[in-house]
């Protein structure tokens, strides 16, 4: 996910690590997607990966389309640093705040009914979209303004949908993406650069009258650092999984799903493990425009020092056509973890979608995870601290977007992250060839921007 870059005096920075949804959220919150499939797209082992997508305000049409952003705006801790000097590793926990300055392209070439994915008409679906960003911030905080570099980041994805009959389905995808920027878990004195790539495949099988649909599923799934000194944290996820979905009302599903993973260190096969996961649960609506999801189930490994112990998953969504979605989710799961053996959390998450006529709407997200960090990696003897760690992280983001014509959008937005911990770690004075650790991992964060984005 992230790596360490040299500082002119040549020395090794250091940085903090990670365990979910966007690479902030993705690999520590729960990325929650309330789809349109009739099952429920938080049952675990979904039947479709969603890849590329139409901007809420944005009219769906094939051939070409994209975006131009400017984003200013001002973040108040650009290190998420604790605020806590008093240790011997002053600067990694200092808080920086800093204006920025964000500069957006994206482009897509897609077919006309992408956008219904499985649902579309016609056969064959696909596209392709490629985007880059400039990310310039400006601190007055440091002497030397170490912070200020630029940061790149990008994506590449492509994706091919392919339904053939109304009993076998098929959807190919690729998602590549660059990233360029400081992380909350690992600390790095200026920029942490890594390539997250997925590569996999989704089918569909529903035979006979359509009661009864089997997806399965495999996502081979690469995060890798630029530079050297993060190599322990390069990493392989062969993910496989299935599900079987029985529909008994019609728009009412009971469902048995299971997954199994296989973590694999590139530089490390110590460090490998291989969780395998197994639910059941009911997808039903509650009423005319209410919806539930509820599961649960159990997790092992057959490899590695993982868990055995209870999993559950729920999500409540109200919709009214278009104009309003309200969505609740909680799951309680472990995964694999970049700092320790593995990560267990329970984690709670709230959105909204409210368009205001057709020139307005408001979007927000907010979520709560409490996340434990089993037997922490310590790579440096000189370095103690706990053997496990316990973050309350709290989230929340708002955007308001108002459509001033066809093709301009401006928005304003405002975000907001803390992790809180009673973690320390000691003898930190530097950091040379580990993962780093923070002597005081916690930290409070707001952002606010104001943009416009030209969609043509």
């Amino acid at each position: 996910m992230f790596s360490l870059t040299k500082s002119r005096s040549g020395r090794i920075s250091g940085h903090r690590a990670l365990g979910v949804i966007p690479f902030l959220f993705t690999l520590l919150l729960p990325n929650v997607v309330f789809g349109q499939d009739g099952t429920g797209s938080s049952i675990p082992v979904p039947n479709e990966k969603i890849v590329i997508s139409t901007h809420p305000m944005e009219e769906g049409k094939k051939g070409v389309a994209g975006q131009l952003g400017a984003w200013l705006g001002y973040d108040s801790n650009l290190t998420y640093g604790s605020g806590t000097v008093s240790s011997t590793q002053t600067r990694y926990e200092e808080m920086i705040p800093a204006l920025s300055f964000k500069l957006n392209a994206s482009v897509k070439w897609t077919t006309e009914e992408l956008h219904r994915r499985f649902n579309a008409e016609s056969e064959l679906q696909y596209g392709l979209e490629l985007g880059a960003e400039y990310h310039q911030p400006y601190e007055m905080t440091t002497v030397d303004g170490s912070y200020n570099e630029p940061r790149f980041n990008g994506f590449l994805k492509g994706v091919v949908y392919w339904k053939p009959s109304r009993h076998f389905r098929m959807e190919l995808y690729e998602i590549m993406n660059r990233n360029s920027k400081t992380h909350y878990l690992f600390k790095n004195d200026f920029v942490m650069s890594w390539i997250e790539n997925q590569i996999g495949v989704v089918a569909q099988i529903i035979p006979g009258d359509g009661l009864l649909d089997t997806t399965l599923s495999y996502n081979l799934g690469l995060i890798l650092f630029e530079d050297s000194e993060m190599s322990a944290a390069n990493r392989l996820n062969h993910e496989v999984g299935a599900r079987v979905a029985y529909r008994f009302l019609p728009q009412s599903h009971l469902w048995l799903a299971a997954s199994y993973d296989w973590f694999q260190y590139l530089d490390n096969g110590s460090r490998d493990s291989m969780p395998i996961k197994f639910y059941g649960g009911v997808s039903t609506p509650l009423w005319i425009n209410l919806a539930l999801t509820v599961g649960g189930g159990y997790g092992m490994s057959l490899s590695g020092n993982m868990p055995a112990t209870w999993l559950a998953t729920a999500t409540l969504t109200y919709t009214l056509a278009s104009k309003l979605k309200i969505g609740f989710n909680y799951n309680h799961s472990f995964t694999d973890s970049l700092i320790s053996d593995y990560s267990d959390s329970h984690n709670f998450s709230l959105m909204s979608f409210i368009p205001l006529g057709d020139r307005q709407m408001i979007q927000a997200q907010a979520g709560l995870s409490l996340i434990n960090y089993v037997n922490i990696l310590y790579t440096d003897p000189a370095v103690t601290g706990d053997a496990n760690r316990s973050d309350t992280v709290i989230f929340f983001r708002a955007q308001y977007s108002y459509k001033f014509t066809k093709n301009l959008l401006g928005n304003i937005s405002y975000s907001f992250m803390t992790d809180q911990t009673p973690y320390r770690a000691s003898g930190i004075t530097s950091q040379t060839n580990e993962l780093p650790i923070d002597n005081d991992p916690s930290f409070m964060k707001h952002e606010v921007y104001l943009a416009l984005q030209y969609l043509f």
